[in-house]
């Protein structure tokens, strides 16, 4: 098993480290174990204690600034983002006291069961209600595609949709309207961290932060549910077997996780998922989970059908985001449900009265149309 001091590396003088003494001790177990530190230059270094063992320390240090340095107090920045860099150095130091050997090294290339884990910080919370990471080989802290940034809060946003709006349509939530849709799926962001990319999200936020309802909590209890469900599906491989019945619960599980899993190819390879909604600990989803959903999603397809509708957008519900096309000899009409992608044109196709060809699918025995495109006519 690989230890961190088989890493390979290029050895370097280790003057510029100067004393390397601590200027500011954020870890003190036993003596200081996550520190700032200052080169001979002035510069601040971040400093982690990665090894301890025969008779002498390990650290990994990383250039860091004041800023950084205080959003890793705050508990803001998990520790292992704040470390992570494309090089570090390897610092090994005798417990007497002296530098030994410093090694420029590749942060990649070290062992991940010698550093934090995912996620942890230097202030105590309490589970995020949802975590979504994005994770590939070529993502760092200062090279994230917005295309992946809009993966992971899209992604976010239509599983709770999904979810939700099947969670309340099995128990629709008392003593709040109904219309209220939008809080659910339109998570507040508690932070956003890179190095790969991750979004933590808290519960919904009731109006005025009043507390969730008992109903709207079930609700949210039966999304969980949902998600697990899927999840577990994915894993053990049930929804391979092209024989199998289709359910369609599992499929609207599958269809929230679909914005969730990694796309066929491009730099994200895999995504994590974790907090309460998931459970007791984090998920790991491959590309390979990302091909069993797609085939049972395309096994559900027959039961789906496409069509293009014209008319004019009226009774638009901006919190359901849901509308009504209704034909210009007001005969026929469509309820249509749309997403955040297309929020702009069905708003300023409503205001303005303009005529429209909505395109979408309808599932069997389901009157709402599930907007892909709408585009003035």
């Amino acid at each position: 098993m690989s230890t961190i001091w088989d890493v390979a590396g290029r050895e370097v003088d280790a003057g510029f480290l100067g004393t390397f003494e601590p200027t500011e001790v954020l870890v003190d177990i036993d003596g200081p174990r996550l520190f700032v530190a200052r080169t001979v230059d002035g510069d601040d270094l971040l400093v982690y204690q990665i090894a301890e063992t025969e008779g002498r320390y390990g650290w990994i240090v990383v250039p860091t600034e004041a800023r950084s340095v205080e959003r890793v107090r705050e508990g803001e920045v998990a520790l292992l983002d704040a470390l992570r860099q494309p090089w570090a150095w390897l610092v090994t130091q005798s417990f007497a006291g002296a530098l030994d050997g410093v090694r420029r090294v590749r942060f990649d290339d070290l062992p991940s069961a010698s550093l934090p884990g995912e996620g942890v910080t230097l202030v105590a919370t309490t589970q995020p209600f949802l975590a979504v990471r994005a994770q590939g080989p070529t993502l760092s802290s200062r090279d994230v595609p917005a295309s992946v940034v809009r993966k992971v809060v899209d992604g976010a946003m239509h599983a709770m949709k999904a979810l939700i709006e099947y969670a309340l349509e099995m128990s629709p939530p008392e003593g709040r309207p109904s219309d209220r849709l939008r809080r659910y799926y339109d998570l507040p962001t508690r932070r956003l961290a890179f190095g790969s990319f991750e979004a933590v999200f808290g519960e919904p936020v009731a109006p005025n932060e009043q507390p969730l309802l008992p109903s709207e909590r079930l609700a949210l209890d039966r999304a969980g549910m949902l998600l697990r469900r899927g999840i577990a599906a994915l894993q053990h491989e049930v929804v391979d077997g092209d024989g199998a019945a289709i359910d369609p619960e599992l499929g609207v599980a599958l269809d929230a996780l679909s914005g969730l899993l990694p796309p066929a190819s491009g730099v994200v390879e895999e995504m994590q998922i974790g907090g309460r909604l998931v459970g007791d600990s984090s998920v790991r989803l491959s590309r390979e989970h990302g091909v069993r959903a797609r085939k049972y999603m395309r096994r559900m397809r027959p039961a789906v059908e496409a069509l293009v509708v014209q008319g004019l957008v009226r009774e638009l519900d901006k919190d359901a985001m849901t509308f009504i096309v209704r034909s210009t000899d007001l005969t026929q009409e469509w309820p249509c449900r749309f997403s955040s992608a297309q929020r702009d044109d069905v708003f300023t196709a409503f205001a303005e009265d303009t005529p429209v060809a909505v395109s979408g699918h309808r599932r069997a025995g389901k009157p709402q149309v599930e907007v892909l495109a709408i585009e003035v006519v």
